[in-house]
């Protein structure tokens, strides 16, 4: 749904409902903050919202300057990501799809 950029408002108000109490929410996929706005509209105000990317990219440390690349894999790759990708790093970095089966050994 997230990839495919169709959201369904009704699933995700199903998907808050089905977490019943909580104290915090983890976004702990990739493709959750891009739903945040949707997910404050079912959700208690006092719910803490803790993103995990915000996290990891506040404690990478990623210098433009020195001897190392970067190399990110997704199993998707669209032009949201790419634009995403570019607001967030401001380094050099080679984006990378990979397709992911049962076979892997990720």
């Amino acid at each position: 749904m997230i990839e495919d950029d169709k959201i369904d408002n009704d699933i995700i108000k199903d998907y808050i409902n089905k977490l019943g109490q909580v104290d915090a929410l983890i976004l702990g996929c990739t493709h959750y903050p891009s739903l945040i706005k949707e997910f404050k509209k079912y959700l208690d105000k006092n719910i803490e919202i803790i993103d995990m990317g915000v996290i990891l990219s506040n404690n990478l440390k990623l210098e433009s300057s020195g001897e190392y690349s970067l190399t990110m894999y997704f199993t998707k790759i669209n032009k949201v990501l790419i634009n995403n990708i570019g607001n967030i790093i401001k380094t050099n970095y080679k984006i990378i799809e990979v397709e992911v089966n049962n076979e892997s050994n990720y």
